[in-house]
């Protein structure tokens, strides 16, 4: 399975199920903080908090770490295409199997 066919499927799951009690009412973004200058990053930020606010749910694949940990409520995690964890930012970033996944044994 590609990454697109396994996003989508993602995304379709997450919209015929429940997140936390509430409909998945929500928006897939993949990479969209890729190739984007500090003063546009900024506004995708706070459209992303404001969207946040008023309840929207979104699914975002993302690889700038410091602007996921700001966002996300939960980060899903993965290695090699299969859940390795999800949690909270900071549960992530303490989780020894993310830390082997992505930074290699010396970090864990």
């Amino acid at each position: 399975m590609n990454k697109t066919d396994y996003f989508n499927a993602l995304v379709t799951y997450a919209g015929s199920h429940q997140y936390r009690g509430k409909p998945y009412i929500g928006e897939y973004l993949d990479e969209v903080t890729g190739g984007v200058d500090q003063r546009t990053l900024t506004g995708l930020i706070s459209l992303v908090e404001r969207l946040k606010g008023e309840g929207m749910t979104l699914v975002i694949i993302e690889h700038n770490m410091q602007v996921l940990m700001s966002l996300a409520d939960d980060i899903l995690a993965l290695h090699l295409g299969r859940k390795i964890a999800l949690a909270a930012p900071q549960a992530i970033q303490n989780d020894p199997q993310v830390i082997e996944s992505y930074l290699g044994g010396a970090y864990a």
